[in-house]
């Protein structure tokens, strides 16, 4: 395998849409997590496999890109991304009526475009025999996106070339006294890890990588590259592989120095940890933005209802706590730290699928992804010294950047950022005076009962049974309290391609809290300890049945806070975002009655708004001191009540000229000028039928 570098420069504007539209653009561009816009792998390997069938060259077709419903293609490559944030313009076209050069009613359409001049990067990963096929494709293919019959999308390939990978930070042959690698794995195109063996127009995904995808990805590339015994080792049980979860976009590159990776540690969100509901009632005559209550979720820290204690005082909360998220995970960068609450971001992407020999035409769909760039962390245990070496051994292409792993659906690239050792932990230590046991899954449990149906709660009898232990020893030990969910869990035979019957699991974060004797609850710990490495119940070998002892007292929930940064919801639709940005702005606003600004006034606001933030928000201000009061009784009041709303909070960042401000600042700078741009508009637009009315 070979991994090579290709730069593309746009010799005429180019569209490559995300199937969606806002405002008055009709057909937007797509766009990667940062906002620029991409060029999708799948339509590149699309046109160059056609270009290779056009020539008469199906076999080097289906040796690079695969066939329908059959093998994987020996080309993995990420997708054309801009290499600096483009100039976009707009096109609009017309159709005409038949004859004439009248234009047809109803058919004006405004696209999104890339101008000419931009460049496209992406890098590919390939073995050396089909190099001379794929330059033949690159020859052939002189245009990308939509329209190219019309001469859109004219590209000029400007390097082509084989290039190493960045070096790894890796020190995985020196690791022979301890059995855990652990592996730092970064996404370098979207993911798409479906959830469901039948996926229906949506394809739902998974947000992190389950530890058989891992081992399985692992194997294949080895496979792929001719390394059969080192396949085997990975897909025997000699290697015990964790989940890779994802981390916080705050952990992105650049990576900081030294070992401090090491020390990171990521967990699903405790089922037990609830939140209260946002939100909390406020003044009607007033904005929902001038109340003095602040969200938790808005908050630094996180208001937390711990259930497994809660529960216990017999007290029912007035309302029902919200529980976590599937995608929330907790997030420490070293012992005894702050533990981060963050969503791992998923964005909706639209295909269309391309229509097969039998089908007139394609079917449109849409799946989930993980943006690119999204950082992984997975642990990899070893029994045996000896497997520990050779599995190391073989990972030597991966760790060179000489190949990548393939993820997911249609086998998008990962690769290994860094790879260590990590230094080998004792046992948890027993306290034998205990006598309560808080028990936290970290990953997915699979568990059978006596008459072998699949398990969906996790009695002392049965928990027992799966540590090892006589079902006598805790015959007085009893679950308090317990928050358990249960998931299925899908997958294909991979030698007959089906979906297997899916498996009954325990949710990672079901959490449980034990209770029983001294003496019984020292032996149930003891066996439990003895398993912390290994897991509880079937198929631990692929990362199900990790577990946390006492995760109440490692993740006290005054040491959680919420994340301040976000993953940037990439992709398509930006200026819908805004739109629906300025009518939450327009309906906060509503409620001020007559004392909304006038038309005038967000003119003359519309054509500051090019001046820079600084000028936006001096006359935003002082558009908030121009508003309020008014002829109605008791004016004098409503002025100071509204005035009070509108100005007294400016501390809080209540106001309306800081909420507006400080809702689009935390954007991309590169969209902030839009951001405003649409927002005024809208508003200005809502403004103006108010009165024409």
């Amino acid at each position: 395998m070979k991994r090579f570098t290709l730069s593309i420069s746009l010799l005429e504007d180019l569209h490559t849409g995300s199937g969606t539209g806002a405002g008055d653009v009709d057909a937007l561009l797509a766009r990667d997590r940062l906002g620029r816009p991409v060029i999708r792998a799948s339509h590149v390997m699309g046109v160059w496999a056609q270009a290779l069938r056009d020539a008469g060259r199906d076999q080097d077709a289906e040796d690079l890109f695969g066939a329908p419903g059959g093998r994987r293609g020996a080309l993995a490559m990420t997708s054309l991304y801009a290499a600096q944030y483009p100039v976009t313009i707009t096109w609009s076209s017309t159709a005409r009526e038949e004859g004439s050069r009248v234009p047809r009613e109803d058919t004006l359409r405004t696209r999104e475009f890339v101008a000419a001049g931009t460049r496209f990067d992406a890098v590919l990963w390939f073995p050396e025999e089909h190099k001379n096929a794929l330059r033949f494709a690159l020859a052939r293919s002189d245009a990308l996106g939509a329209r190219r019959q019309r001469g859109d999308g004219l590209i000029g390939v400007t390097c082509f070339k084989e290039q190493a990978a960045p070096p790894v930070d890796c020190n995985a042959a020196s690791g022979a006294d301890s059995q855990v690698l652990r592996l730092l794995l970064r996404a370098d195109d979207p993911i798409c890890l479906p959830v469901t063996g039948v996926p229906g127009n949506i394809i739902a995904s998974e947000v992190y990588i389950r530890g058989q995808q891992l081992a399985g990805a692992i194997a294949g590339a080895l496979f792929r590259s001719g390394d059969l015994q080192g396949a085997a080792l990975w897909l025997g049980d000699g290697a015990s592989v964790s989940n890779a979860l994802p981390l916080p976009e705050h952990s992105l590159e650049p990576f900081p120095g030294g070992e401090e990776w090491r020390a990171w540690r990521v967990l699903p969100v405790p089922l037990a940890y609830q939140r209260p509901k946002p939100g909390a009632p406020w003044d009607p005559k007033l904005p929902w933005w001038a109340s003095a209550t602040v969200s938790p979720n808005t908050a630094s820290g996180v208001d937390i209802v711990d259930r497994l204690v809660d529960d216990k005082s017999g007290e029912k909360p007035k309302e029902k706590p919200k529980r976590p998220g599937d995608r929330e995970f907790l997030f420490q960068t070293e012992p005894g730290g702050i533990w981060t609450l963050y969503d791992s971001s998923l964005v909706m992407r639209l295909r269309n699928a391309v229509p097969r020999d039998s089908e007139d035409v394609g079917a449109l769909f849409s799946q989930e992804e993980l943006p690119e760039k999204t950082l992984f962390l997975a642990d990899i245990r070893f029994d045996d010294p000896a497997d520990a070496t050779a599995c190391v051994a073989t990972l030597a292409p991966l760790l060179t950047g000489e190949r990548c792993l393939e993820v997911g659906r249609g086998g998008s690239p990962v690769s290994i950022v860094r790879a260590g050792w990590l230094a080998e932990t004792s046992a948890p230590q027993v306290n034998e005076d205990s006598k309560c046991l808080d028990l936290l899954l970290c990953s997915d449990m699979i568990a059978r009962t006596a008459n072998l149906a699949f398990a969906e709660s996790l009695d002392p009898s049965l928990l027992a049974e799966l540590c090892g232990l006589p079902i006598g020893a805790v015959n007085e030990v009893k679950v308090e309290t317990a928050v358990i969910d249960s998931v299925d869990i899908n997958g294909f035979n991979a030698v007959t391609g089906l979906p297997k019957l899916p498996a009954i699991a325990l949710r990672r974060g079901s959490s449980l809290r034990y209770s029983g004797p001294t003496e019984s609850m020292l032996a149930l710990r003891v066996a439990l300890s003895a398993r912390c490495g290994t897991g509880l119940g079937e198929r631990t070998h692929e990362g199900y049945g990790r577990f946390l002892m006492d995760f109440r007292q490692q993740v006290p929930t005054d040491t959680i806070e919420r994340s301040a940064i976000q993953v940037s919801q990439a992709g398509a639709n930006h200026l819908e975002d805004d739109i629906a940005q300025a009518e939450q702005t327009w309906n906060a606003m509503a409620k001020l009655g007559s004392k909304l600004p006038r038309l005038t006034q967000w003119q003359k606001l519309r054509s500051a708004a090019a001046l820079g933030d600084k000028a936006l928000l001096n006359n935003l201000s002082r558009l908030v001191d121009e508003t309020g009061g008014g002829n109605e009784p008791g004016g004098d009041d409503i002025r100071r009540k509204y005035r009070a709303a509108w100005l007294e909070k400016i501390e809080d960042q209540q106001s309306l000229a800081p909420w507006l401000y400080g809702k689009v600042n935390s954007w991309p700078a590169g969209r902030r000028s839009a951001i405003f741009r649409q927002l005024l508009r809208f508003i200005g637009l809502n403004q103006g039928d108010k009165e024409n009315n």
